[in-house]
């Protein structure tokens, strides 16, 4: 429908928090009311209400547009170009709802059918990290060892498909350390920082790993 299309044209847009998704917000809040709905329009309606809620931080209502525009797409056994994504967007919001275990299990989905979704890597090795980082008891460590090793895959999947994001590599550098690998964290800390001397989260770890190895102390002090 126009509305849809207009909706979607908007969305597109990096528009966080701006009168553009104010106003797609109610043309789909509009068209979700209407007392005869078609679900194939409704599907993609809940999907791109449930973006937008992404995009302006409000997981909650995110997870619930989401997984509605899931379960008509299920119910009208319908393949639609958007499910990856949507799938992709509500691990996302779980995870950051702090439902990471939830997050892992939906990401696997995506991954399986998408492989090369960076964003859907970015979340699933994120889900793995903060599953494993919860992980401390002696009787879960070999599960806490699989979340590490899974994240690790996750981010050098994500440097390799996207070799010039500098955030990639702090994180394949945060799940190395995890699993103490420091040498190679420190590696692609430098990389991260390469690309970008800014990034805090690798700056922050490559001071913190300095610490804990003094041989890596010197090649540290050249950085600065």
């Amino acid at each position: 429908t126009l509305c849809l299309l207009s909706v979607q044209a908007r969305v597109q847009e990096p528009l966080r928090g701006t009168q553009e998704y104010t106003k797609s917000q109610e043309l789909l809040s509009s068209l979700l009311n209407e007392p005869q709905k078609n679900p194939l329009i409704c599907a993609p309606a809940f999907y791109y209400r449930g973006l937008i809620a992404y995009q302006n931080q409000n997981y909650s209502a995110g997870i619930a547009d989401l997984k509605e525009s899931h379960n008509i797409l299920e119910q009208q056994n319908t393949k639609a170009s958007f499910a990856p994504m949507l799938l992709t967007y509500l691990g996302a919001c779980y995870l950051e709802n702090n439902e990471p275990k939830t997050a892992k299990d939906t990401l696997e989905k995506v991954i399986l059918v998408s492989p090369d979704n960076t964003l859907a890597q970015e979340y699933l090795g994120k889900s793995c990290i903060k599953i494993a980082e919860s992980q401390l008891d002696i009787k879960l460590a070999e599960e806490r060892k699989q979340n590490i090793v899974q994240a690790c895959k996750c981010f050098n999947k994500c440097v390799n498909l996207e070799p010039h994001n500098s955030k990639y590599f702090a994180w394949y550098a945060k799940s190395l350390t995890l699993g103490k690998s420091n040498s190679l964290a420190y590696e692609n800390l430098v990389k991260a920082l390469d690309i970008d001397p800014a990034n805090s989260m690798a700056l922050e770890q490559i001071f913190t790993l300095s610490f804990k190895e003094i041989r890596l102390q010197q090649h540290t002090n050249n950085l600065v």
